[in-house]
């Protein structure tokens, strides 16, 4: 049962490449999107219904079954967090 968090992984990117244009007086690099495979959803979304708020262990192991850097764990972590609160906002306020 996979629900489309707005992650996706698209397995020509480069986990640690950065995109955007450095030339101008912001040097601020910017991460290309991960897009997540949907074998790689699916254990991102069982492994978020396990623990919403995993250490960096459970997330370094996470990584490792799923080839990612960690750090893409983390950040679809963040994000999926971000999502959730969301929608839960907008489900109490209907309600209220």
């Amino acid at each position: 049962m996979s629900r489309d968090l707005g992650l996706s992984r698209d397995p020509a990117d480069d986990d640690d490449s950065y995109s955007g244009d450095t030339s101008g007086s912001n040097d601020k690099r910017r991460r290309t999107r991960t897009n997540f495979t949907p074998w790689q959803m699916e254990e991102l979304e069982q492994a978020f219904l396990s623990s919403h708020y995993p250490d960096v262990f459970g997330r370094e192991m996470l990584a490792r079954k799923l080839d990612l850097a960690e750090s893409r764990i983390q950040v679809s972590y963040s994000s999926v967090i971000s999502i959730f609160k969301n929608i839960l906002y907008k489900v109490v306020q209907r309600h209220s």
